[in-house]
């Protein structure tokens, strides 16, 4: 039997469905993961003061003892740095400031430490030791670009370690899901409230994650990502991009470049086997690559919106 429980953190909405045999099961393990949820936010949110990552930008420039959950986290970050080639820099937070980006999604009275006008290091800048890191002076760094998708990994490593087999896990458009069939609606740039597209696949696991341009107090569309060549909000043809890989971590980094930097270096990931499939849209034009994401016609819609599971 399937149950589910929704809520709300890390500045998204949070959808949660797992197979458990009875209620009291399923509440046991949803009681975890919500922990595990929370304590992550409480630990890495640049907008809670208190937070180990709002402390360790204030001590930019010296090197700082840190959790074992910091360690691994930090790691990762580094590790898709590499596979980027940099274009995945964490210390993109002063110009993310810079650019209006000061405030929870959420709640509006957190702000965290303003880091505007520190400078953006070299993703290599970031030194990693046996439970120590050292970011340069002046810099600070920010994990909002990898952190949803990097706990969605987590919690579905710990529901495998658990005996939870199969699940689904929606983290603010970073989905992880196992066992069971699982269609991922895909949200259609040029009518917001109609899905373009579904992935379904036969793979025992998978990922999905969506990227989108942020619609400002203005009206208008502007992106949230920063292009570390320039310091500045990138520039894109299209206004949504999802990906599917194996792992969130890949596809929520993923996601975000596929949006700024377009299709050939979405491709190039395909080609790779980093991802499996890309859709990319904007208003006038969609791009598919890969296996598993099918376009949905009218009929389609009418059809298969009864049967809708999650929209991407």
């Amino acid at each position: 039997m399937i149950f589910q429980q929704s809520g709300q953190a890390l500045g998204s909405n949070i959808d949660l469905r797992i197979e458990a045999n009875n209620p009291d099961q399923a509440n046991k393990v949803f009681k975890s993961l919500w922990d595990k949820i929370f304590s992550f936010e409480a630990k890495f949110s640049r907008f809670k003061v208190e937070s180990e990552l709002s402390k360790f930008n204030a001590r930019a420039g010296k090197e700082v003892e840190i959790s074992e959950d910091f360690a691994k986290f930090l790691e990762k970050v580094k590790q898709m740095s590499r596979l980027t080639d940099g274009l995945f820099n964490p210390f993109v937070l002063p110009a993310l400031q810079r650019a209006g980006y000061t405030r929870s999604l959420i709640d509006d009275n957190l702000s965290g430490t303003d880091y505007s006008q520190r400078m953006i290091a070299n993703w290599s800048a970031l030194e990693l030791g046996v439970g120590r890191a050292k970011i340069p002076r002046g810099t600070a760094i920010d994990i909002g670009g990898i952190g949803k998708g990097y706990l969605a990994d987590s919690l579905a490593g710990w529901l495998d370690e658990s005996g939870t087999e199969v699940y689904c896990l929606s983290l603010g458009g970073d989905i992880i899901a196992r066992g069971g069939t699982w269609p991922i609606y895909i949200q259609s740039a040029k009518k917001r409230a109609e899905d373009v597209a579904v992935y379904e696949t036969d793979r025992s696991r998978f990922a999905v994650a969506t990227s989108g341009q942020t619609r400002q107090q203005n009206g208008r569309l502007q992106s949230h990502q920063i292009d570390v060549s320039t310091g500045e909000l990138s520039l894109s043809e299209f206004e949504i991009a999802t990906v599917v890989s194996e792992t969130a971590t890949i596809a929520d980094v993923l996601a975000s470049l596929a949006l700024m930097r377009g299709r050939d270096f979405a491709r190039r990931f395909v080609e790779s086997g980093h991802l499996q499939a890309i859709l990319l849209q904007s208003s006038d034009k969609v791009y598919v690559d890969g296996e598993g994401i099918q376009l949905l016609g009218n009929k389609d819609l009418a059809a298969d919106r009864k049967r809708r599971v999650l929209n991407a």
